[in-house]
């Protein structure tokens, strides 16, 4: 019984938790590069010598946002798959455990 628990508890983690907070930093990623874009598209857009270093620097802390949030998407979709796999595992093991 206590297996079950602890299992009912991680998957617990697993959905109203982990994959949460994946959506949200892919929801962060997603508002990031829709910043970056169109920071992007306005300083192409700037006539030579116009404002350019302070747009040049709106960029930069743009994209530095914009990679940022690449980043942590990937650590966290990468973390959320090896959750689910050692979910499943633990699950194929309880099973096993109960069939034998």
């Amino acid at each position: 019984m206590n297996a079950l628990n602890f299992f009912i508890s991680t998957l617990d983690t697993l959905c109203n938790k982990t994959i949460e907070d994946t959506i949200t930093t892919i929801r962060l990623y997603e508002m990031s590069r829709l910043e970056y874009d169109a920071c992007r598209t306005e300083l192409e857009l700037l006539p030579p010598g116009s404002h350019m270093n302070a747009k040049q620097e709106e960029f930069e802390k743009y994209k530095e946002k914009y990679e940022k949030f690449k980043c942590d998407v990937s650590i966290k979709l990468k973390f959320l798959d090896e959750n689910q796999v050692r979910i499943l595992i633990y699950l194929i093991r309880i099973k096993i455990s109960y069939i034998f």
